[in-house]
């Protein structure tokens, strides 16, 4: 049976959401945008890993048609070590994926 060890956390996350709204007789436009961010630290190793994602909706509607949605998403996740140098970085945008593993990260083990 393993035993997990207990590691101390520290947990900052934000979250935003907006709205915009634009109509001109039988046309109407509506923008979401959704932003979260969040950061983990953790205080035995000094490692911080963050983690940034933004989506934006949008909706166009002429009259009494049904609305059209068209959906970006872009998500950054980022994995340091305690004294501040890069070790992981992920990016994903749409449905593309690119991952970054520096030689310090590669020999952590990531």
């Amino acid at each position: 049976m393993r035993t997990k060890k207990k590691s101390n956390v520290r947990v900052q996350s934000e979250t935003e959401m907006k709205t915009n709204m634009k109509s001109n007789r039988n046309k109407t436009k509506l923008k979401e945008v959704f932003t979260e961010k969040s950061k983990n630290t953790d205080l035995d190793t000094g490692e911080v890993s963050s983690m940034n994602t933004r989506q934006v909706d949008k909706y166009k509607q002429r009259g009494d048609k049904t609305p059209k949605k068209k959906t970006r998403l872009k998500e950054v996740f980022a994995v340091r070590d305690k004294d501040g140098k890069l070790l992981v970085k992920q990016k994903r945008k749409n449905n593309r994926v690119r991952l970054r593993t520096t030689r310090k990260g590669k020999k952590a083990g990531y």
